[in-house]
């Protein structure tokens, strides 16, 4: 028989029972791409992280949902970085440095923020997202929202703002951290966020509350030349439990 461990782990969140939740099998080497699509689906979280590489400098990994494996995810990257460096497998120095995952699209720069010897929180840079179509009819929008068309604002255009990330197979997360690098920049790029100094946009996201898996997003967005040239997230993760999936040789 083969014995595949995983962590189970709380991303977006410094309490237990909040955040989303994830399992990272830290050495997957031996798993082919079917046994983790078919893990993913028997364990029933939105997401699993399966790492089949380590060096000092990057690791690969693998994220499945329970329908496909996808290019590119918020709390999986975040919170597979929090493991490596809790257990020490990811060289970690105080107040925070670099490493690389690559992930189906292509390479993530991690930061590690470590403080007082214990890691806070981990840093994901994600792809500048691009603004795309406009849409022009609220009640169109209102009614696929399942909201009142008279609370969506006038203010701002309703915009698609994509990071280039593909629908996933999951009906929702109690929050999402792909899609909150695009809710930075389109709040920046809109002046419905005030920055810190010139150019630079930090923004605290809450998502998950009337679920009660309460969510925390730091989102960081930079102009340079009245463009966006840098987008990333960040959040906490604490430890739920672990656990051993038994394959047959």
């Amino acid at each position: 028989m083969r014995e595949f461990h995983y962590e189970l782990i709380d991303v977006f969140t410094k309490e237990p029972f909040g955040g989303n939740q994830l399992a990272v099998f830290k050495d997957a080497a031996g798993l082919s791409a079917n046994e983790m699509q078919k893990i993913t689906r028997e364990l029933n979280l939105s997401e699993a992280t399966f790492v089949t590489e380590l060096t000092k400098e990057q690791a690969t990994v693998h994220i499945f949902t329970p329908r496909r494996e996808v290019p590119i995810a918020g709390h999986p990257t975040i919170g597979t970085g929090y493991v490596f460096a809790r257990d020490g497998e990811i060289e970690t120095y105080e107040g925070g440095n670099s490493f690389l995952f690559e992930e189906q699209i292509g390479e993530i720069p991690l930061k590690l923020i470590k403080q007082q010897q214990k890691i806070t929180a981990v840093e994901m840079v994600q792809p500048i997202p691009e603004f795309r179509d406009i849409f022009r009819s609220k009640e169109v929008i209102g009614s696929l929202l399942s909201i009142d068309s008279t609370d969506i604002s006038e203010r701002v255009p309703m915009q698609v703002v994509s990071a280039g990330v593909p629908l996933m197979g999951i009906v929702e997360d109690p929050a999402t951290g792909a899609a909150s690098g695009p809710l930075g920049a389109y709040l920046a790029h809109y002046d419905l966020a005030s920055s810190e100094t010139s150019g630079k946009y930090t923004i605290l996201s809450e998502q998950g509350m009337e679920i009660e898996r309460p969510n925390q997003i730091r989102i960081n967005v930079t102009y340079t030349d009245d463009k966006i040239s840098f987008v990333s997230i960040a959040g906490s993760s604490v430890d739920i439990g672990r656990g051993t999936i038994v394959l047959p040789s």
